[in-house]
């Protein structure tokens, strides 16, 4: 298993991004903080309050470029900051050792 200290990093998403290229993360999670769906790779949908969590704890990391497509909800929640902001809004949390970064 691979040690070391990990730095973490936060990138908030607002528009579609057909390509968001993470290279060797230990660990991303996406959390919709939205009024919107939120579609990863085509495959995971992400209700608004909900999140996604991949890691590679042990191996070489994820390299991977994801595709992060906003949908729309019929039914949204009201906005309640911080919980839940207007329209499409999702916080990405990117986890590297410090190697990596």
């Amino acid at each position: 298993m691979q040690r070391g200290s990990i730095t973490i990093k936060q990138i908030i998403k607002k528009r579609d991004d057909l390509s968001f290229t993470l290279s060797q993360a230990c660990l991303v999670r996406f959390y919709n903080a939205g009024q919107s769906y939120l579609q990863i790779d085509d495959g995971e949908v992400i209700p608004p309050g909900e999140a996604f969590i991949e890691g590679d704890l042990n191996g070489p990391g994820i390299d991977h470029s994801y595709k992060l497509v906003f949908l729309p909800n019929a039914t949204p929640p009201a906005i309640d900051k911080p919980r839940v902001y207007g329209g499409n809004h999702v916080i990405i949390r990117l986890m590297k050792r410090k190697a990596n970064a």
